[in-house]
């Protein structure tokens, strides 16, 4: 008769995998221990370090395979990583856990941290609910607002429909809030709870600009105690909104401060310039502040205007280097010598220097120097073994947790493969926590050297005004499109694009603009053209470039906009205003980085 053998085979299966889990940690300690590995290049092509990046996954793999006690334990033992296969650990463990009926919540918290996704959330949710921790789980679901599955668990848990609707609007989710709120408006016969649901539909409303709608919801609300300042302003941006101007005057007159700038467009709209300025002047909003000052130096008024902008000049906002410039232009017209920390503050801002015509103060930067994280080695390793999800999951979690030698290997990394765009975020990334060069050489990168070199002789540019242009438009992504159908590196309109190309008598055909060659030569020509007509004034260049030469012309022909000097503050859209100093700072910075 055959004999038994004492060793079961899941025993065996367990041994093995327990010593996997020993072979690999002191695999992860050994480089700890004697120093960096070198990269070992085996006769058969493969190396040591591939090897033992793999390792790691192939546990994991092995570990997926088991639904044994001894298989949690080696899960257990990878859970701590700080990569993908710490987290794949973690959710392998806390499903794995769930089927014994055990808590698996800590796991699924783990792997949140390192890589927050909706899928584990819900699970994460769901494994709260079923242990009865209400609380915790209405919190998780809170975060996947506006998620429809999200508002229907948190109803399934007894939340009321008002406290939803307030989370939605907190969110911003206008749409989202107005259509969850309408029904149960509709349903509801609570008093109380009717008029809360009101005041929030009729918020949600205004914000989506559908002022008709808004009045309609604001007038039961009129009679109420809920009707407040925040309330009384919807009401007058909904009568201004419906044409109802006069009224709607008299709505932001009541409401002092918080009326003012909406009361200051209306005025200045009628050509009531004084009232306007002081309406605009009496707000708290820097914007509004900001208009009555430039009102004011229209009427002439300069020492009221110089205290706005000396005032607006010390808060750190999109309206502080506007100010300061405008504060320093007009104490020079006005004689006053307290200069000099205005001038120090703008000689930082290679933009405004270069418009007093003052040499900018750049920086001391280090060179610092850094390795190549081996989280990039892995994802590398990944995707040449097939595991891309994997590889996809290990990027994310670096970049989570990447210091500043990692965004600058990062920024290095995507530079390699051409992807200039993710590169520039990796450069900013890194300026911004500690300048160096090459964070600077990432940030402002020279890309398509080529076709911009060529563009720019063709049509007698800078070169670097053409990147700047670029960068500040697409950050160099050659196939973005904005919301208004710009397209390509040089955001070039498709009609703009057809005229240009029937002007230069080349052919032209859709999707061309996302072709690099094409958009830069056509944004060149564009930019040439711009600056032919408005006589090589960049900022006009620039600004018409953005906002349309017809607005230039306007903005040059205001009392304030006459002058070179004085344009910049005469552009009325912020996003021109700001638009025109991005370039010309990317521009002397691309200089002083590549050149000087």
């Amino acid at each position: 008769m055959k004999k038994k053998s004492f060793i079961s085979f899941p025993l065996l299966i367990g041994v093995f995998v327990l010593g996997i889990v020993a072979w690999i940690s002191f695999s992860i300690l050994l480089p700890h221990i004697n120093g960096e590995k070198e990269r070992v290049v085996q006769a058969d092509g493969s190396n040591s370090q591939e090897d033992d990046l793999l390792k790691e996954v192939l546990l994991l793999e092995a570990l997926e395979q088991e639904k044994n006690q001894e298989s949690i334990e080696g899960l257990k033992a990878l859970t701590n990583r700080k990569d993908a296969v710490g987290y794949q650990a973690n959710i392998l463990l806390a499903e794995r856990i769930s089927t014994l009926r055990k808590d698996p919540t800590s796991y699924y918290r783990q792997a949140l941290e390192l890589y927050d996704t909706k899928e584990v959330r819900y699970k994460l949710a769901a494994a709260l609910v079923e242990q009865g921790r209400k609380e915790e789980a209405v919190a998780q679901y809170k975060l996947l607002i506006p998620d429809e599955e999200a508002c229907l668990a948190l109803l399934n848990l007894e939340i009321q429909p008002i406290a939803l609707g307030e989370w939605l609007l907190e969110r911003k989710q206008w749409k989202r809030a107005a259509e969850f709120i309408k029904p149960y408006l509709e349903q509801t016969e609570e008093v109380q709870v009717k008029v809360l649901l009101q005041k929030q539909y009729a918020k949600a409303l205004g914000e989506l600009g559908l002022y008709k709608d808004t009045l309609l919801a604001l007038e039961p609300l009129m009679v109420s105690n809920l009707w407040d300042q925040e309330l009384q302003w919807w009401y007058g941006r909904a009568l201004e909104g419906t044409g109802q101007t006069e009224q709607a005057k008299k709505v932001y007159q009541s409401l002092d401060a918080r009326g003012a700038y909406r009361l200051g467009l209306l005025l200045e709209k009628d050509g009531a310039l004084e009232t306007a300025a002081a309406v605009f002047s009496s707000s708290s909003e820097n914007i509004s502040r900001w208009k009555g000052a430039r009102l004011w130096e229209e009427l002439g008024k300069r020492e009221k205007a110089l205290e706005i902008y000396l005032s607006l000049a010390k808060e750190e906002d999109i309206h502080q280097d506007d100010a300061a410039y405008r504060a320093y232009i007009l104490m020079q017209r006005m004689g006053k010598q307290e200069t000099e920390e205005l001038l120090s503050f703008l000689k930082k801002r290679p933009a405004w220097a270069a418009r007093l015509n003052k040499k900018a103060e750049w920086e001391i930067v280090p060179v610092v120097s850094y390795e190549r994280p081996v989280f990039i080695d892995r994802v590398e390793i990944y995707r040449e073994s097939g595991r891309g999800k994997l590889a996809d999951i290990e990027l994310i979690i670096g970049e989570r947790f990447a210091d500043n030698s990692d965004k600058l290997a990062l920024g290095d990394w995507y530079l390699e493969q051409e992807k200039y765009y993710q590169a520039v975020l990796w450069g900013i990334r890194a300026l911004r926590e500690q300048p160096s060069k090459r964070a600077y050489e990432l940030a402002y990168q020279r890309p398509y050297e080529e076709e911009v070199q060529k563009a720019a002789k063709e049509f007698n540019l800078d070169p670097n005004m053409i990147w700047a242009v670029m960068r500040e438009e697409s950050h160099y992504r050659a196939d973005v499109y904005s919301p208004v159908g710009a397209v390509g590196l040089m955001q070039v309109m498709p009609a703009t694009g057809k005229d240009i190309a029937a002007r230069l008598k080349v052919p032209f055909e859709d999707g061309d603009l996302l072709k690099p060659e094409v958009n830069i030569r056509f944004g060149a020509y564009y930019l040439r053209s711009m600056l032919n007509m408005f006589g090589d004034d960049e900022d006009k260049a620039l600004a018409a470039y953005n906002g349309g030469p017809g607005n230039v012309r306007r903005w040059s022909e205001s009392k304030v906009g006459k002058s070179k000097t004085d344009f910049p503050t005469a552009i009325t859209f912020q996003e021109t205003r700001e638009y025109i100093t991005k370039v010309k700072n990317t521009q002397h910075t691309l200089e002083w980085i590549h050149e000087k």
